[in-house]
């Protein structure tokens, strides 16, 4: 199995050097700045592995302003893969298709990756387990919702984590496993033990087969092949054309981040029929307090998503749903200027001129009552004037 093992990796994200007394779960980290955009770095020291490791430290924009906690990924051959796993959070987090993340790299400081992925990969997997998940719910507000990410033979080690540790995992991401042709025994082990205890989900993929290796790519079709029995899984597995080994890489991560954590994302409704059979402002308000109460977030239906359906029903011609949408929620939310200033866009098209005028004040006053936008208030003033001017010349 090591002739799988991927090249070493291109960048190195930092100088492998420190001296650290700290001690796994109970003393405080020595952190290093990593840099402002990427988070810190903690050293730990392992009473499993008998030496000092790192931890590299992504912490949400919202964890200083915030109460709430938050789900963890863990990135293993973090030196290689830790700053475009917070890049890809960010930007899915942005893009309101998963939660925000505590991201954690666990970089091969000890140039031992070797003895972690084969010779002692159990022991590895014990730190992880033992130490390391338990010093990050120790030092941060994390939840019970972890997600471990693994490349080639780490993409084995994050499989494998369903034989040693099942229940520490909710979340598998593994990319470009390295598996061959000699552990078609340990791939039927991994489907039967994956079928007979489920994780919430498991995203695995390999790049283009030419490219990739044929080991790679016939063991994760078998692996796929041995699941697809299972209607019970929550599982998937793709194969990325014109990636290799080491590209692959990044296209996993992205994809697999948006697939186990795609109960996040809110219903795609794009008519009022759609809003309709999914079963309205109920099923809409049900679908985010549930969302909330797992992930730990607002379980508020995000203002973007009421002012998105007003609008598209306008332009479905049923703007007086469109209305009553944003009427029935507008008393929910601390700054309704949005609300507000939509409520005034459409009643203007109905040519509703004193409605429209009294909600683009509603408006205004929001944005200076919570401090909004300079552009914003300038807009809603400029309404205002606007209608106020044509009232008085009717």
């Amino acid at each position: 199995m090591k002739k799988h093992i991927a090249l070493a990796a291109l960048v190195t994200i930092f100088t492998l050097y420190f001296t650290s007394q700290a001690t796994a779960n109970t003393s405080q980290p020595i952190p290093k700045s990593l840099n402002e955009n990427f988070g810190e770095i903690h050293y730990i020291s392992s009473k499993i592995l008998d030496e000092n490791r790192e931890l590299l430290i992504h912490l949400p924009d919202s964890y200083s302003s915030s109460t709430i906690s938050y789900p963890v990924l863990l990135v293993l051959d973090g030196d290689s893969h830790f700053k475009h796993a917070v890049l890809a959070s960010d930007m899915l987090q942005a893009s309101g298709k998963i939660p925000e993340l505590i991201v954690v790299g666990i970089p091969n400081n000890t140039g031992q990756r070797m003895r972690d992925a084969y010779d002692a990969s159990d022991k590895f997997l014990a730190f992880i387990t033992e130490e390391a998940v338990p010093y990050l719910k120790n030092k941060f507000r994390a939840l019970d919702i972890n997600t471990l990410f693994g490349h080639s033979a780490m993409g084995t080690v994050t499989l494998t984590t369903k034989l040693t540790t099942p229940q520490t995992f909710e979340n598998l991401i593994a990319s470009s496993a390295a598996l061959g042709d000699s552990d078609k025994e340990l791939i039927a082990k991994l489907a039967n033990t994956i079928k007979s205890a489920p994780s919430n989900a498991i995203y695995f993929s390999v790049g283009q087969a030419e490219r990739e290796g044929k080991g790679f790519s016939d063991s994760a079709h078998e692996l796929a092949k041995r699941l697809n029995s299972s209607n019970a899984l929550n599982w998937t597995f793709e194969q990325h054309p014109r990636h290799n080994h080491t590209s692959a890489a990044y296209i996993a991560l992205y994809q697999g981040l948006a697939y186990v954590h795609q109960d996040y994302e809110g219903p795609a409704l794009k008519t009022y029929q759609e809003f309709k059979t999914f079963g309205g402002l109920d099923a809409l308000n049900k679908f985010y307090q549930q969302r909330g109460k797992k992930y730990g977030d607002n379980s508020q239906i995000p203002i973007h998503v009421i002012t998105g359906l007003a609008f598209a029903f306008y332009g479905e011609n049923k703007i007086d749903r469109g209305i009553e949408l944003l009427n029935k929620t507008v008393a929910n939310y601390r700054d309704a200027s949005r609300i507000y200033g939509a409520l005034g866009f459409l009643y203007e098209q109905e040519k509703d001129t004193k409605a429209a005028k009294s909600s683009y004040q509603k408006a205004l006053d929001a944005v200076i009552k919570n401090n909004g936008k300079a552009d914003s208030k300038a807009y809603y003033q400029s309404k205002v004037e606007q209608l106020t001017t044509q009232i008085g010349n009717n």
